[in-house]
């Protein structure tokens, strides 16, 4: 009679022990199922900043409502890439006066234009260089090596001496900028690099940007232009990806302003907005940014990716700290 209830004692502390095992089984499977669609935070982009390389690509001129609606029609195949590799918007806004220089400033010092105090649009060499710290300028007294290819003539007001190793000026179509671009990658990676294309802009002033708000449709030269900024910086990326470098590289794609009829320069929202967007290294994937991004943002972010501190009075923030958040 023992010997039977304890038979049937120790089956029921077996049942119990499996039934408890099993529960706790199902448990941590759903717990690490539910670890595994957490997005990574954001803010920790690499495991170490020291090592990134940040290359910052400029498409003059590009306008996101014609390129929403490229992307739309599958038309633009590297930014859609990029898009779902990395972390975007098509809402970014850039300084007034929306014009190159000024806005390229901005860009490169994370400052207004009143502060930076590049006031003016033309190749002037009398006028001499920035005298505001850029990102080049910070990175190289961090030790990092600096290069810049631009498309076109008056970027060189921003080639502050001393601070960008490599510079070049392209006079070449947008594929030469680009081609001049890996060649300076693959004698040695810089560790902040920047491309300027000259184009969508030529084609925007040439035959059209369109007017959104008077149902004035673009031109077919500007969408060809857009279209050829995608395949060139496509060439970019292919080159990163088979070069072993994508995984430690940043990449942010972005422009200077927008466009409306055959021009650009005013407060209105068709030539103030411009897209950004940053991919590669362990940057989130498929994110698009909610929070307004300024075009003084490139800078500070640049740095914060680049692991150099962002000075204080700087107006650009870091963008992706602003997703941790």
């Amino acid at each position: 009679m023992f010997r039977q209830k304890y038979k049937h004692w120790l089956l029921s502390i077996i049942i119990v022990l499996a039934i408890v095992s099993i529960g706790f089984g199902l448990y941590f499977y759903q717990s690490q199922s539910a670890l595994k669609i957490v997005p990574p935070a954001p803010a920790d982009v690499t495991n170490d900043n020291s090592k990134n390389t940040v290359i910052i690509v400029s498409w003059d001129g590009a306008k996101p409502s014609v390129m929403k609606q490229l992307l739309d029609d599958g038309r633009l195949p590297t930014f859609a890439l990029m898009q779902g590799e990395g972390v975007f918007t098509l809402s970014a806004q850039t300084v007034v006066p929306s014009i190159t220089l000024p806005a390229h400033a901005s860009m490169l010092t994370g400052r207004p234009i009143e502060q930076h105090l590049i006031t003016w649009n033309s190749y002037s060499p009398d006028k001499g260089h920035i005298q505001t710290e850029t990102v080049f300028e910070l990175a190289s007294q961090a030790g990092i090596t600096t290069a810049a290819i631009v498309n076109k003539e008056k970027l060189w007001h921003l080639n502050k001496p001393g601070t960008i190793d490599t510079y070049r000026y392209s006079k070449g179509s947008i594929e030469v900028a680009v081609n001049e671009a890996i060649e300076v990658m693959a004698e040695a990676m810089p560790g902040l690099a920047f491309i300027h294309l000259k184009e969508p802009d030529g084609s925007g002033h040439l035959h059209g940007w369109g007017n959104d708000s008077e149902n004035q449709p673009v031109s077919q030269g500007y969408i060809d232009a857009l279209i050829e900024a995608d395949r060139v910086t496509g060439l970019l990326v292919s080159y990163l990806k088979s070069s072993g470098n994508w995984n430690e590289t940043v990449l942010i794609i972005t422009s200077d302003h927008g466009g409306i009829g055959h021009s650009h320069g005013s407060s209105d929202p068709e030539d103030t907005t411009i897209p950004w967007l940053a991919a590669g290294g362990r940057v989130i994937s498929n994110w698009t940014l909610r929070e307004p991004v300024s075009i003084m943002d490139t800078a500070a972010t640049t740095l914060a990716l680049l692991g150099i501190a962002i000075p204080s009075e700087w107006k650009g923030r870091n963008v992706l700290r602003v997703m941790a958040e």
